[in-house]
């Protein structure tokens, strides 16, 4: 049995009194923790079966990334591409997942016609480009790259 879950026999037991107003902070910021792990869980179940309800209009590419360049990464390593280049507060419709799977390699998951046919190909220089800048203003803390030039020409192109 997880901490969330409380036995029945304890259910008709459970009693609810007012306290002080940091009593009452402290609840709400436990019951916050908490549920935050089956919100969770509730959201990544949601996007995975639209992944797959979809899967015929927005399938799974590997992609590569050519000579000379590199994916990028960072602490938020799947993204959703199309919320990379809004404001915060804008909604976002549509879905573009993306994860770097190494400095070589992409995951995409996206309807654009731009991906069509790219299944095991190659992306030009541009897409990559687009593809690292979007991970950049996605990333909250961190970006990882294999070298720091790297990082030195996503910086250079788009600053």
């Amino acid at each position: 049995m997880s901490e969330l879950q409380i036995p029945a026999e304890r259910v008709g037991k459970l009693q609810f009194t007012a306290g002080s107003p940091s009593e009452y902070q402290a609840s709400v910021a436990k019951l916050r923790e908490q549920s935050t792990v089956i919100l969770r869980d509730i959201f990544s179940t949601n996007t995975a079966f639209g992944v797959f309800a979809n899967r015929e209009s927005a399938p799974l590419r590997v992609v590569s990334a050519p000579p000379g360049l590199k994916f990028i990464t960072g602490d938020q390593p799947i993204i959703n591409t199309y919320a990379a280049f809004i404001d915060e507060a804008t909604p976002v419709d549509d879905l573009e997942l993306y994860f770097p799977v190494s400095p070589t390699h992409a995951a995409i998951i996206s309807s654009h016609h731009a991906y069509q046919n790219t299944h095991g190909k190659e992306l030009d220089a541009f897409r990559v480009n687009y593809l690292n800048q979007a991970m950049e203003l996605q990333a909250h803390d961190q970006l990882f790259a294999s070298t720091k030039e790297e990082l030195q020409i996503l910086a250079s192109t788009f600053k």
